[in-house]
């Protein structure tokens, strides 16, 4: 018979191996969502957001969050070189090469069943904040694109 310490220990580890199963799951589920999503409507060429835990937060708990989901008819680099890391600075048109005038497409400007999916991975996201904290290393602008994932730019 196992003492009550024995059984804490067995039901931790056992506990612990549940919740790798099941971050295993979310992880492997979730880039198979975002690479349907992206062969579904390739005229969206992003997902991107920004997630972070505040350093000050005026006396509150500074906890991790992701902030402000967005998609566009931009590419990853072309964020980048517009320096844009949240959907809500996304402006009108950008001046990418200095001849062009580029009017990107954001969110329900997309198409409505994009912008319906789209939501449907917003909640997702949300939902799994903790993992995406650890699918992306904390404090970063995401991207995701049709070529996987990238942050910190």
């Amino acid at each position: 018979m196992l003492t009550s310490l024995e059984s804490i220990s067995k039901k931790t580890e056992e506990f612990n191996a549940m919740q790798r199963e099941y971050h295993k799951k979310v992880r492997d589920g979730f880039k198979d969502v975002i690479k349907e999503f992206f062969e579904a409507y390739p005229n969206v060429n992003t997902i991107f957001w920004n997630q972070y835990a505040p350093g000050f937060n005026d006396g509150d708990p500074c906890t991790f969050n992701v902030n402000e989901i967005g998609m566009s008819d931009l590419t990853r680099d072309q964020l980048c070189e517009a320096g844009i890391t949240n959907p809500d600075s996304v402006p009108a048109s950008i001046d990418l090469d200095g001849d062009d005038t580029f009017e990107p497409k954001v969110d329900a400007e997309l198409g409505t069943e994009a912008y319906s999916a789209f939501n449907k991975i917003t909640y997702m996201i949300y939902a799994n904040e903790d993992m995406m904290e650890d699918l992306f290393d904390g404090n970063a602008a995401v991207v995701l694109d049709k070529d996987g994932a990238h942050y910190d730019y």
